[in-house]
């Protein structure tokens, strides 16, 4: 892996942003997106059902969505709210995890808001890299001028000792058509992390009013003996009569000089097998999914849009692409109604059908873990000591051991009563069978 491709966008809660982005990802193989503003549809990011999402329960404004199923992550709880998500992540088990951070300043609130909050993530993460919407200007991220906002902002930069990614750029990170450019969406990290994020840059791919910012964050490559992920097997299709003929002929590489060794042979034989009589699972990089209501006529549309943004449509005729935008966005909709239709026609018809499988299985969410509080009043920070206090409060260590003595140890003098043989088969006897 020579890098982790990151995207940070604010998506103002716009559908064909949030589409467009996803197309982007699929397209470009983007690993995480760091997203302000995003559209929240059922409590999830729009578009990205298949993907880990770090996110607050309470109307989130800030997401963290994760699309490559390799990259470990946890939310860090504590420090997620409304506005900003947090989470560790990384590669294997190496242990060079990084602390990310989506944060949204919100237009409406006060900047030191935010910036007490993401003091507080700084001093407790030693390699940290920071997304933000500040709203705020400064001429140290290369606007003309530096306002209060952007004051508040410098301030936490110069205690935490953080360094700015923003580099000059033809394309400001910031346009709404009629109220002119500005550079409001930064990109911060720790001294240890600034040197593995290689090709900052701005680019101008969504229709939302603030451009997309993508970076490659580079974290060392996991021991691959260490760090090898099993193979899963879907054995509801597996061929077992194959399966069996094929173990049988791999009979003879399963011995050893010792137990484990012989083990590990027999698993590689198992595996070996499996592997000739039955599809595999996963081994998919990203979770991004094409929505199961998505149509060839859609594919088109989106291509006629693509199109239209190439060649400078919302610039050259902002009314004609808007048009068009809203007429994609209308089959969009149409395209839903009608699939939700269909899933309803066949609920009535074929009662096991796929409303059975979703009421089975639910919907294709993946849960975040998430850190918790210690006994002690701290907070876990990784995965390792977020499952050690899991284990700690469900399955404590027996503080009481009972001393047990067996017969053969008892003493001389202990008094017991001896039990005829006529008493043991009355017992027998008075026993009811299951």
């Amino acid at each position: 892996m020579n890098g982790l491709k990151i995207i940070q966008v604010n998506l103002n809660k716009q559908m064909i942003a949030s589409e467009q982005l996803r197309d982007i990802c699929m397209t470009d193989k983007i690993d995480i997106i760091l997203a302000q503003d995003p559209l929240i549809i059922n409590g999830h990011a729009s578009g990205f059902d298949g993907c880990r999402q770090i996110l607050s329960d309470d109307d989130p404004e800030a997401a963290i969505i994760i699309t490559n199923n390799k990259i470990k992550a946890i939310k860090i709880g504590q420090f997620t709210t409304r506005y900003v998500a947090v989470a560790r992540i990384g590669i294997g088990l190496c242990k060079d995890d990084v602390v990310i951070v989506s944060a949204y300043f919100r237009f409406n609130k006060p900047t030191t808001m935010f910036t007490e909050l993401l003091t507080n993530i700084s001093q407790a993460s030693k390699r940290l890299l920071i997304a933000a919407d500040c709203n705020g200007h400064s001429t140290r991220w290369y606007n003309d001028d530096t306002n209060t906002r952007g004051k508040i902002v410098e301030e936490l930069i110069d205690d935490q000792e953080l360094r700015i990614l923003n580099s000059p750029q033809s394309l400001k990170t910031y346009k709404r058509h009629g109220m002119g450019e500005s550079n409001i969406d930064i990109t911060l990290a720790s001294t240890s992390v600034y040197r593995s994020i290689k090709g900052w840059s701005v680019t101008d791919r969504t229709d939302s009013d603030h451009r997309t910012l993508e970076y490659t964050l580079s974290l060392k490559k996991p021991n691959k003996k260490t760090d090898k992920q099993g193979t899963r097997f879907k054995t509801e299709k597996a061929d077992w009569e194959k399966f069996r003929i094929s173990l049988l002929n791999l009979k003879t590489q399963i011995h050893g000089n010792s137990v484990d060794e012989v083990a590990d042979n027999l698993t590689k034989a198992i595996v070996k097998a499996a592997k000739l009589s039955m599809p595999t699972r996963g081994g998919a990089k990203t979770g991004i999914i094409t929505p199961s209501w998505w149509t060839d006529e859609l594919t088109d549309s989106k291509k006629l849009l693509q199109r239209a943004r190439r060649e400078g449509l919302p610039d050259t005729n902002r009314n004609a692409y808007n048009r068009q935008r809203n007429q994609h966005l209308y089959k969009i909709r149409q395209a839903k109604m009608s699939s939700w239709r269909e899933f309803s026609t066949d609920m009535n018809k074929n009662h096991w059908g796929k409303a059975f499988q979703w009421a089975k299985s639910g919907s294709r969410k993946n849960p975040m873990p998430t850190t918790v509080k210690t006994r002690i009043g701290t907070y876990t920070t990784g995965l390792k000591d977020t499952l050690d206090t899991f284990l700690e409060a469900y399955l404590p260590e027996d503080q009481d051991t009972a001393i047990f003595s067996p017969y053969d140890f008892q003493t001389e003098d202990t008094s017991y009563e001896s039990t005829t043989l006529q008493e043991v088969k009355e017992a027998i006897w008075k026993m009811k069978p299951g």
